[in-house]
This record gives structure tokens, C-alpha cells and sequence, in this order.
């Protein structure tokens, strides 16, 4: 039961927040800043997560996608977030903004709180961990159709 209100929540607060951001398209990232977008695509034979990384002039500098075991939906997206700060890290890029089309993961991120979702309570440890590191320290929401590339990508 606890997994649809989860499901419910994320969906019914994503298209309230949509009425409220007025956002309609990707946006790119300030001058020298990185912006990294995430997602992830369930498959019945395999799920996929992707990355994209883009500059302040829309230009994509790189991409990454791995398959992985997990079905659930949030652990694809958790795990798409983790594995984006990593390679952020792993690449010196300090200046970068983080997007995600989950708008749970986002909150789940942002809190002070001890995560609640146990699903992914570690891998959101991991992730504000990883924040820490970079200059603006901040995952935000973003509808599904500003995160096309990594859809894409996904897909």
C-alpha cells in the first residue's frame, strides 16, 4: 500500500508543481556550469539509466547510460542521480546543477530529514554526501518534458 501513495504522491505533486514552475522547456545552465539531467527507463528484459551532461550553450559534452537489475522506478532514478554525482566528481566539474524528473527524489534529496523511503535511504545518503562537494549543492525538479535528452538517452 505504502508503495502506490508513494507512486500517487509523485505523480499527483509533479503536476502541481508543473502549475507552478511555468517551465516548458530544458533550460540551459548559467556560464561555465555543467548541467546534468537524469533518468532511468524500465524494461521488461533490462533497466536503463542515463546521464546527460550540457554546457551553458545547450551543447551536450557527454553522456552515459549502464543497465542495471532493479525494477523499481525511484531505485532508477536514485541510483541515475548517485551514479551522475560520481562521474561528476570523477571529472573535477565542481559548477554543476543537477535535474531530475522525480519530483520524490528531489524532495527525498533536499530534506534535512532522515530519508523515509527505505528503498533508496542509502543511495540518498550517498547522493547528499556527494553534494557536499559542489558549489551549488541542490538537485531541482524538473517536468519530464525538460528532461528529454536523458529520456532519450534511456530509452
Amino acid at each position: 500500500m505504502g508503495d502506490i501513495w508513494r507512486r500517487f504522491a509523485e505523480h499527483s505533486y509533479a503536476w502541481v508543481e508543473v502549475e507552478r514552475s511555468g517551465i516548458h522547456c530544458w533550460q540551459p545552465p548559467q556560464l561555465r556550469r555543467l548541467k546534468l539531467n537524469t533518468n532511468v527507463v524500465i524494461r521488461l528484459f533490462g533497466s536503463y539509466i542515463a546521464v546527460s551532461f550540457k554546457d551553458s550553450f545547450s551543447s551536450l559534452c557527454m553522456a552515459y547510460t549502464e543497465r542495471f537489475g532493479a525494477i523499481d522506478p525511484l531505485v532508477g532514478e536514485a541510483v541515475a542521480l548517485a551514479e551522475a554525482t560520481l562521474l561528476a566528481k570523477w571529472h573535477r566539474w565542481n559548477r554543476v546543477v543537477f535535474e531530475s524528473d522525480s519530483f520524490v527524489l528531489c524532495d527525498a534529496v533536499s530534506s534535512s530529514a532522515q530519508p523515509q523511503l527505505w528503498a533508496i535511504s542509502a543511495l540518498i545518503s550517498h547522493i547528499r554526501c556527494c553534494l557536499d562537494e559542489f558549489a551549488d549543492r541542490r538537485i531541482t525538479w524538473v517536468p519530464c518534458r525538460c528532461n528529454a535528452m536523458a529520456h532519450l538517452l534511456a530509452g
